[in-house]
């Protein structure tokens, strides 16, 4: 099959972690559910279309290496809005909150990785990355984050069975790794976090993942049970 290659990045990201709500914190890359919205919205499918995260579509996320990932707190003054408001009555809101602490993701860049059984979804995605458009704008987690992204190509890739040792250039999900497997290498930050990975109709989590990541974007030894390989030799895992 072919897969879609392309860069993601903000000057901010922000994918809040659910147990996490009066000190937001954030995982350090977006999880499949929320790079499947992403590539929803910039194809113009409904918010509550999950057709981006089904069993038919491939994803796989690589941290850039020029940019690793990095974190900041950064104070929020949140306000109660009412549910019917005008912009007229914005500066006579009187319930407002606490400052939040957020923890945002600085200077986040991503390549990501996709491919589709339906084609209308796979050519019409890479139609929008060719010429550099979206029907709704793409942001990293918070509408305020807007995301720019840029067009990498289409890459003939190939499933292969793990046998040995292999060079991976993307996040890996713990189930699709022999146990133990991971060869460490020097200077290297090695990360597990628990991530959502399958939404249904109804915005309702369906399946939680452990994913292991170099947090400096670097290439991880290890032996999968599958892996899928690019046309250039790069290997990765889909999510």
């Amino acid at each position: 099959m072919n897969a879609l290659v392309f860069d993601i990045w903000s000057d901010y990201g922000h994918f809040r972690k659910p147990y996490t709500t009066t000190s937001p914190l954030t995982f350090p890359f977006p999880p499949r559910t929320a790079m499947a919205g992403i590539i929803s919205a910039i194809i113009g499918k409904d918010k509550n279309d999950v057709s981006c995260q089904t069993q038919e579509s491939f994803i796989s996320i690589s941290i850039h290496p020029d940019y690793p990932v990095k974190k900041m707190r950064v104070g929020e003054n949140l306000v109660q809005v009412p549910k019917r408001l005008q912009i007229c009555d914005l500066n006579n809101i009187k319930n407002k909150l606490n400052q939040i602490r957020y923890e945002f993701l600085k200077d986040p860049r991503y390549t990501v990785y996709f491919s589709h059984k339906n084609p209308d979804i796979y050519e019409t995605l890479k139609k929008h990355l060719e010429n550099h458009t979206s029907v709704y704008t793409p942001y990293l987690g918070i509408s305020e984050l807007i995301a720019n992204f840029e067009y990498l190509g289409e890459f003939e890739i190939k499933e292969c069975t793990g046998n040995g040792t292999v060079e991976l250039g993307s996040v890996l999900p713990k189930k699709l790794l022999k146990d133990n497997s991971i060869e460490l290498s020097d200077n290297a930050e090695y990360f597990n976090t628990r991530m959502p990975n399958r939404m249904n109709n109804d915005r309702v989590t369906e399946e939680y993942i452990e994913i292991i990541f170099e947090r400096n974007g670097r290439t991880i030894k290890a032996k999968p049970h599958k892996y899928w390989q690019l046309e250039d030799g790069k290997n990765i895992i889909f999510l």
